[in-house]
């Protein structure tokens, strides 16, 4: 009997290891295709610990969608048949003159002494962006880069190379999407053919220089990499525009496709049709590659004439734009769409989606001119914590004291999804018309004519079941008393009895209340570029002179933070530099201690979002002193989509984004440094707690055109210098 169980157990012991190989078998196929999200899967145990048993499985949970999934039908592609004859002329680059009238300033503290806000006003600075600013990019070394000094490579050889490292994209056609692309490279470096393998994973680079024939006649090119890859050709530079897609890995269906090293026969794109090229003559070459996850190679070659074999091209053949500048080289190179999604992209603003949400901040009508419309009645929901101080870990700001806010219009976009676990609340349309209608009587009746209603904006709805429900009601009208279009957006309240209506006493939003960003960073100097365009682009468009800016710095090395804030139109900013292991909850607290102003909003932000212009006046309609906070709901983009193509899901889980104002800041206790300390991820559903402890509700909106990007965290917030040594960089 021992023996016959001994034989079982082998037999068994031998199917385990089979099914063993066959998983990293399988993993290993498919790793090009699938994320291995765990984050959301610590997310699901997390919640099914909270909540019991949700009857949801894992796969139902996993809301983010597959950042490998095929994206839409592309158009045809160009196969490159010849080059353009006429080439454009280049543009003068236009310089970007800062107003010196704007009140605006650059502050550096270097310790968390007083400051005053009022004082910054009184500064100013009136800087001129010149066109070639050199950002704090690194240069880098790689094992092919043209050596300057001493070598058997002329100087002025070889090709330019941006490298963004940490960029996961389903396609080259969503590269040109990527915030990042082309300003923002990790990486600038030369090299010295064009056979590059950098033995990693998830990134793009663009390679750009000088094509010299040494004779005249057909020539052919081919291209293999893994992944996806591009080669554009045209004569001298003026513009992208100008240069023909000449071969390429790539699927019509948008799927990653690869080769392996010197195998040019794979696509039928992957060969160039035969094309003239005269001696004497330079082209302007440019190479397009990404890499998701496996090997990463990229190979162009050429067949010259009476050649019979391909060969790399390399130095022999190649110059550098204006002879390898750095300057030049990030002037250029943000210059440059290579990919045909780029098509029709004049230039590259922060975003391609009509830069911000709209043009101007609209004209609201103030309180007082409507204040006789209603009666005002005292407010304080019965769904308020009234017993003090919330038990620890029970997380009963979501289990007990939730309250959905019901939206009309609804937010929803086609490849966005939300958790399973929160129900979708949008409030019908016919609600919202009659709560509209019903009020605008009012209005009318004590203000006859003034107002015409054009449209409805957006009604909001939260309900006290015992009480009644309180609205937050937006319209466009036309004021006939001075012939201008308009906002009404005013909070009302409907009575559960009686069925009248109210203005909720207190609960009237201040349209100038003043808002002081908090931000934190280390060595994430890219992505900080990115939020000052975005908030240079809000304070332009908007006009808005109640924001501030306060950046606590654990002294990153690779952006010069002064510069950069110089050189835009940024609301008065301060900089706190300190050294030290990055901590949020004290980077964050520090940062909150320079605002003086108890009446002042802060608002703590992340690095990685995009940012629509509405989200200043969203925080005041939704911040009350000693009654309610704000965290709006945002997208969280799955890998290699952008706000052009929203792939992702809302991000129900996440409180990180906050906005409060400083009295009740400071009365909670700020963030817990002790609990936290140097950890991220917690504190925010910590603070949350404590906030509704406090007697004070939380409002939770989706906010219309406000994304979280996909990034890697591959050397985030260490300040390494050699990166290259961590672990796969893929976590949401």
């Amino acid at each position: 009997m021992g023996i016959l169980t001994r034989r079982k157990l082998q037999k068994l012991s031998l199917i385990v290891l089979a099914a063993l190989s066959l998983y990293f078998t399988l993993s290993i196929v498919f790793h090009k295709k699938y994320w291995w999200q765990s984050r959301d899967f610590e997310l699901y145990n997390n919640f099914s610990e909270l909540f019991g048993n949700t009857n949801k499985s894992f796969e139902d949970f996993q809301e983010g969608e597959d950042g490998m999934k095929k994206a839409e039908e592309s158009r045809e592609r160009n196969s490159g048949s010849g080059l353009k004859e006429e080439l454009r002329k280049s543009s003068e680059d236009t310089k970007i003159l800062i107003n010196p009238n704007d009140g605006l300033v650059n502050v550096s503290v270097n310790n968390q002494t007083d400051y005053l806000f009022s004082d910054i006003k009184s500064h100013k600075n009136g800087n001129i962006r010149d066109e070639d600013h050199l950002r704090k990019i690194k240069l880098v070394k790689t094992n092919d880069e043209i050596p300057q000094e001493n070598s058997d490579v002329p100087k002025g050889r070889g090709l330019q190379i941006h490298f963004w490292r940490g960029i996961a994209l389903p396609n080259l056609k969503a590269l040109c999407n990527h915030p990042l692309f082309p300003k923002g490279p990790s990486e600038i470096s030369f090299i010295a053919k064009l056979e590059v393998q950098r033995k990693e994973n998830y990134f793009a680079q663009q390679i750009f220089g000088y094509l010299h024939p040494s004779v005249s006649g057909m020539h052919t090119f081919a291209v293999a990499s893994d992944d996806n890859s591009e080669v554009w050709l045209c004569e001298e530079f003026s513009k992208w525009q100008d240069a023909v897609k000449i071969c390429s890995v790539e699927d019509k269906g948008d799927d990653l496709v690869w080769t392996s090293a010197g195998e040019f026969d794979k696509y039928p794109l992957q060969k160039s049709k035969p094309m003239y090229l005269e001696k004497g003559k330079k082209y302007y070459l440019e190479v397009l590659h990404m890499q998701s996850g496996a090997n990463d190679i990229l190979q162009v070659a050429w067949l010259q004439p009476e050649a019979t074999n391909f060969t790399i091209i390399d130095y022999r053949s190649t110059t550098l734009v204006n002879n390898g500048s750095l300057k030049e080289s990030v002037r250029i190179g943000s210059g440059i769409f290579g990919s045909e999604a780029c098509t029709g992209l004049a230039e590259h603003h922060h975003l391609r989606t009509g830069r911000t949400l709209t043009i101007d901040r609209p004209s609201y009508v103030e309180h007082k001119e409507l204040e006789d419309a209603l009666p005002v009645c005292p407010y304080r929901p019965g769904y308020l914590n009234r017993a003090g101080p919330l038990p620890a870990g029970q997380w009963y700001f979501i289990r007990k004291y939730r309250v959905p806010t019901y939206c009309y219009p609804w937010i929803v976009y086609p490849k966005v999804s939300g958790l399973q676990f929160y129900k979708d609340y949008p409030l019908e349309y016919k609600e919202a018309d009659s709560i509209v209608k019903e009020y605008m009587n009012k209005v009318e009746k004590k203000y006859p004519g003034v107002y015409k209603v054009n449209n409805i904006i957006k009604v909001e709805k939260k309900e006290d079941n015992d009480k009644g429900a309180r609205y937050l009601v937006e319209v466009n009208v036309t004021n006939h008393s001075n012939k201008s279009t308009c906002v009404i957006s005013e909070y009302i309240y409907k009575n559960l009895t009686s069925k009248a209506l109210y203005y909720p006493g207190n609960l009237q939003w201040q349209r100038q209340a003043k808002i002081a960003i908090i931000m934190s960073i280390r060595n994430q100097g890219v992505w900080m570029r990115h939020f000052l365009d975005n908030l240079e682009e809000i304070y332009v468009s908007t006009g808005k002179k109640n924001a501030s800016l306060i950046v606590f710095d654990y002294e990153s090395n690779d952006i010069d933070l002064d510069e950069e804030m110089k050189s835009r139109q940024l609301p008065p900013h301060m900089i706190i530099r300190q050294p030290g292991t990055y901590s949020r909850c004290q980077s964050m607290n520090a940062a909150v201690r320079m605002v003086k102003d108890p009446h002042t909003i802060v608002f703590t932000l992340d690095l990685h979002l995009e940012i629509p212009n509405t989200i200043f006046d969203e925080v005041r309609k939704h911040c009350f002193e000693g009654r309610s906070v704000y965290s709006p709901v945002i997208i969280r983009l799955s890998p290699g989509h952008s706000p052009v193509d929203p792939n992702g899901f809302w991000e129900q889980q996440g409180y990180g984004l906050i906005a409060m104002y400083k009295s009740d800041w400071d009365r909670i206790g700020g963030l817990d440094e002790e609990k936290f300390k140097n950890k991220w991820g917690g504190e925010d559903w910590d603070i949350m707690e404590r906030v509704v402890g406090a007697g004070m509700e939380y409002e939770r909106v989706r906010e219309f055109k406000m994304f979280h990007f996909h990034h890697s965290k591959k050397g985030m917030w260490t300040g390494d210098e050699d990166i290259k040594k961590e672990k796969d960089p893929f976590s949401t």
